[in-house]
C-alpha cells in the first residue's frame, strides 16, 4: 500500500481515506532513503520507556517537501519547522507520512486529525469548502491513532 491520500466529495461533504506509511525511525539515512521529496502530512512519535509510541506531532510538508522537512528535524544543526522543546531528547523519535499535494485538503486534512486526536491545541483551520470532513486511515501493522 503507498502511503497516499484519497479525496472523494459528495455535496458539501469531503471523504478522505489516508494510507499512511510504516513507523519509521527518525535517521537522517533513512530518511534520505525511503522519503520521497513530495508534498504531505506527517505524523512524530517517540518510544517511551514501555516500548509504546507517544505521539508528539503533526504537520505539513509543502515547500521542500517531506523528505526535505524530516531531515530539518532529525539533524538539530538545521532549523526545524517542529517546537523540538516537546521531544524527549532520550528517546528513538518516529514518524509516519503520507502523500497530498493540494494545501486545501492539507489544511482539512490538519484540521480534523487536531479536532479529533491527541490535541490540545488549536493551530490549524480547515479550507472553508466543506460543511463535513471525514477521514478513514489505513495503517501498516494495524496500528491506527483515531
Amino acid at each position: 500500500m503507498k502511503p497516499i491520500i484519497e479525496k472523494k466529495t459528495r455535496k458539501d461533504n469531503v471523504y478522505f481515506t489516508i494510507s499512511w506509511s510504516d513507523f519509521l525511525p527518525m535517521e537522517k539515512h533513512l530518511i534520505n532513503n525511503k522519503v520521497p521529496s513530495i508534498a504531505g502530512i506527517f505524523e512524530l512519535y517517540y518510544l517511551d520507556a514501555n516500548n509504546t509510541l507517544r505521539f508528539i506531532g503533526r504537520d505539513r510538508a509543502y515547500y521542500g517537501g517531506l523528505r526535505n522537512t524530516l531531515r530539518q528535524i532529525s539533524d538539530p544543526a538545521l532549523p526545524s519547522v517542529v517546537a523540538m522543546e516537546a521531544v524527549p531528547t532520550d528517546r528513538p523519535l518516529y514518524f509516519r507520512y503520507s502523500h497530498v499535494e493540494s494545501q486545501d485538503d492539507m489544511d482539512d486534512l490538519l484540521y480534523f486529525l487536531e479536532q479529533t486526536r491527541f490535541s490540545e491545541q488549536d493551530v490549524f483551520d480547515h479550507s472553508g469548502r466543506y460543511t463535513n470532513i471525514y477521514v478513514n486511515e489505513h495503517s501498516p501493522g494495524g496500528l491506527h491513532s483515531l
